[in-house]
């Protein structure tokens, strides 16, 4: 067949349409996430891969046209569908969903009313089309029908199977010579090569990632001269909590700028600015979640490892032993809970809570469905109920290791009429802002009653609490008005990534006075900071983290809100461009002068090989000997 009989047929029409719709929806993504506002080079660069894709179905189905228009079309919808997720997913996270990333789909019913709040409605474009092409294919095709059976003209194969190699080799091409700049920001590989290519790109790295280590074993000793940690000879507040209870819990979306302010004379936090007083306070504290989120929070306060980019670490570890907390305070005569009031799959926690080796868990079987707010029962029923859990461990001479995960304060920050409320300036109401203030104030509100009962029953004085934030609430991409609103009220030029990651941690101690620590920390340093107190010994563990309290010089490293090879150091909040070399700073203080930049140079370096490290690790972990459930809790508490 000649090229003028293959401009006649109607599947050569439909592959022409299908590639020029799919190009200018490319082009609509790219608008919203790279923010180009023209055919850019790298946009242009995307024609091959679409091509390639209705190519080769054109290709393979060259016989069956009827079958071949339909095949198109349904390709057609899933891109559709996976740009409409894309921007959905760049809105909320700050990077682009991957084949791992739509793997959890199955868990959007959960929070549908957060994902609601992110569309916006030219978003709607992306697929609004689709219903429309399978009408006119439908009709088409049965107008064809109803004028009897019409002849096709066969498509040779061969020259087009040439032409679709050709096209291959560019993209290809293209991928190579992105993938040896040597870029290491995930969003910007995925400009260079394309949106469409970065996903097959992403899924080959994630197959060849498991073969490619090469550095021998990971030892702590290794881990330390890299962070450059030296053993104290006295460490601070060593074993100060020694046989202690712990309580830790982790509050929801919790940012660390609402703690010790007012509103209209209101404190935000009267509870938590009570507890800081008698704590230790780390007010540069940061969050390391990856794609697992709250759960990956929960992960590395437990492990001091590092969450991966391309899974869960709940589905990533399953079935595997993790050193952690659980673990090593086991022998110590501690019985370990966790407890949250949604159910235990929802971010496979089922999986995970195994691998960390708690003992039990509690999840919204135990808790039921009073007081329900977003994913379950509020967080007054998740304190009031726990107490029992607790006084029971207590009964049977045991210590109470108990991990409590706060979700009131999720998103879209929705509560209750009937739960406390501050009275907000007007310019306030009806705004995210708004109502991120009123959830934090609800979850500080339940926290206090929660101190409260722990007094009431006698547990407080041998109680030691530990509270974090497990992710950002207020995103750097609200609205202008918004950001305007909060930089403002914080008396700082501008509303950045530096306050949106910064998540507070509060250590109270009995018989430990008050103090606020300036180090810079993350989640990956609780562990390691809990031990020094309990006086648990870590230094044949391999912990990424380092203790708070006798380790200065941070350096930490972040990579899914972030893109890889970002870090937060003592100074800075550093983020890549393609490499190193084109990357920014943020000042942790605000409006602080900025170092010179190349003074940073190692602390990118060892981040990289301390992710690269951890990642190895985690995939050498052991397969458990026995992998059994954890124990669950399911009669409702009374």
């Amino acid at each position: 067949m000649n090229i003028r009989d293959l401009w006649r047929t109607p599947v050569f029409h439909m592959l022409l349409a299908a590639v020029g719709l799919t190009f200018l929806k490319i082009c609509f993504v790219r608008q919203v996430i790279y923010n180009e506002w023209r055919f850019s080079p790298a946009a242009v660069s995307e024609l091959p891969v679409i091509a390639l894709i209705f190519g080769a179905a054109c290709l393979l189905l060259r016989r069956f046209p009827r079958v071949c228009g339909w095949v198109m079309l349904a390709i057609y919808a899933l891109i559709s569908v996976l740009f409409f997720a894309m921007v959905l997913y760049y809105q909320y996270f700050g990077t682009l969903v991957t084949y791992t990333s739509l793997l959890e789909l199955h868990q959007a019913g959960e929070v549908a009313d957060s994902i609601a709040s992110l569309i916006q409605k030219r978003f709607l474009l992306l697929v609004a089309d689709v219903p429309v092409w399978v009408l006119v294919l439908a009709v088409f095709q049965r107008a064809r029908r109803g004028r009897g059976e019409v002849r096709e003209r066969k498509m040779s194969g061969w020259g087009y199977a040439a032409l679709l190699l050709a096209i291959a080799a560019f993209a290809l091409g293209n991928t190579y010579r992105t993938v040896s700049a040597g870029i290491v920001n995930e969003l910007k590989k995925a400009e260079e090569m394309g949106v469409l290519t970065y996903q097959a790109y992403v899924a080959y790295a994630d197959l060849k990632r498991g073969h490619a280590w090469s550095g021998g074993d990971i030892s702590p000793a290794k881990i330390r001269a890299l962070k450059r940690i030296e053993a104290a000879e006295e460490p601070v507040h060593w074993a100060a909590a020694k046989g202690k209870d712990l309580y830790v819990i982790q509050l929801e979306a919790f940012q660390n700028f609402v703690i010790g302010r007012t509103v209209e004379g209101q404190e935000i936090t009267p509870n938590l600015n009570e507890l800081v007083e008698q704590s230790l306070y780390f007010d540069r504290f940061f969050q390391q979640i990856g794609k697992g989120n709250t759960s990956d929070a929960e992960f590395a306060v437990n492990t001091s490892l590092y969450p991966t980019n391309s899974l869960p670490m709940s589905k990533l570890t399953a079935g595997r032993e993790v050193p952690s907390l659980p673990r090593i305070l086991r022998p110590l005569g501690y019985e370990s809970v966790t407890l949250h009031t949604n159910e235990v799959q929802f971010w496979s926690r089922d999986l995970m809570y195994p691998a960390l080796g708690f003992d039990r868990y509690y999840d919204k079987s135990y808790f039921g469905e009073e007081d329900v707010i977003m994913f379950g029962a509020s967080d007054e029923m998740l304190y009031r109920k726990s107490m029992p859990v607790f006084e029971e461990i207590k009964s049977r001479g045991s210590s109470v290791y108990a991990h409590l995960i706060a979700m009131s304060s999720h998103n879209p920050f929705d509560l209750p009429e009937d739960k406390p409320a501050l009275r907000l300036p007007q310019e306030w109401e009806n705004t995210l802002f708004g109502k991120y203030i009123q959830a934090c104030h609800y979850a500080d509100y339940a926290l206090g009653m929660f101190i409260e009962e722990l007094k009431a029953r006698g547990l407080w004085d041998d109680a030691m609490i530990v509270v974090y934030g497990d992710h950002f609430g207020f995103p750097d991409n609200a609205p202008e008005e918004e950001r305007r609103l909060a930089a403002e009220w914080l008396g700082i030029p501008s509303y950045t990534k530096v306050q949106m990651f910064n998540v507070p941690l509060i250590i109270r101690v009995p018989g430990v006075e008050g103090e606020v620590i300036h180090r810079t920390g993350g989640q990956v340093d609780v562990m390691p900071t809990v031990a020094n107190l309990l006086g648990v010994d870590t230094s044949d563990m391999v912990v990424f983290g380092q203790d708070l309290l006798n380790n200065g010089g941070n350096v930490l490293g972040q990579r899914f809100y972030l893109p890889t090879g970002s870090f937060i150091n003592e100074e800075v909040m550093f983020i890549p461009g393609k490499t190193f070399d084109d990357g920014y700073a943020l000042p942790l203080d605000p409006g602080a002068p900025l170092p010179d930049k190349e003074s940073y140079r190692d602390d990118f370096r060892r981040v990289l090989k301390l992710l690269e490290w951890s990642d190895s690790y985690v995939d050498r972990l052991p397969q458990m000997d026995d992998a059994i459930p954890v124990d669950a809790a399911h009669e409702d508490a009374e």
